[in-house]
């Protein structure tokens, strides 16, 4: 002990008198000290609410848990029974579709046969037309043949053809 009273007795302290600047250095290290231990209580604080915020959470976990189950399963089941309706409205679609292509080719099928007919059948009425202006016009032309005959035999037959005389003739045209 006598050492290190020995070594005490000859170290000199010096202190120099206290400035304003230093004085407002140590008053700052010792507010900022005190606002960072506020901080971390602070802090500590509010990790042990959000300790307590997340065991009461497992807890409502650990009783929705059953139930999650439960309902994960019903969604399970809801979506296989979607997928199944969606198949089986994708087949019916498919063969509905299917028909109506076929259905749509027989149409276009029978409007062609249609079309055809109906040509052939104007075809043959300006045929059986032209037929009929030619037999009109032949008819047309017997008649007026037989008119004119008639006529002609009918003044042949009401004037008996004598031969007139040629002073009668003369004597007209003077």
């Amino acid at each position: 002990m006598l050492v290190a009273q020995a070594s005490a007795a000859d170290t000199v302290w010096v202190l120099a008198p206290a400035g304003g600047l230093e004085l407002a250095t140590q008053v700052a290290i010792v507010l900022i000290a005190t606002l960072l231990l506020l901080v971390l209580l602070i802090l500590l604080i509010a990790l042990l609410q959000l300790r307590k915020g997340v065991s009461a959470l497992q807890g409502v976990v650990g009783r929705l848990e059953p139930s999650s189950h439960a309902i994960m399963e019903r969604a399970r089941g809801i979506s296989e029974n979607v997928e199944a309706i969606t198949r089986s409205v994708r087949g019916d679609v498919n063969t509905i579709t299917g028909s109506i292509e076929a259905l749509t080719a027989r149409l276009h099928q029978a409007s062609d046969r249609m079309e055809e007919r109906i040509e052939d059948f104007n075809a043959l009425m300006e045929v059986v037309q032209e037929e009929a202006e030619d037999i009109f016009v032949g008819t047309a032309s017997t008649v007026r043949g037989v008119r004119r005959s008639a006529a002609t035999l009918s003044a042949a037959v009401e004037t008996p053809s004598l031969p007139e005389p040629i002073e009668a003739e003369q004597t007209d045209a003077e």
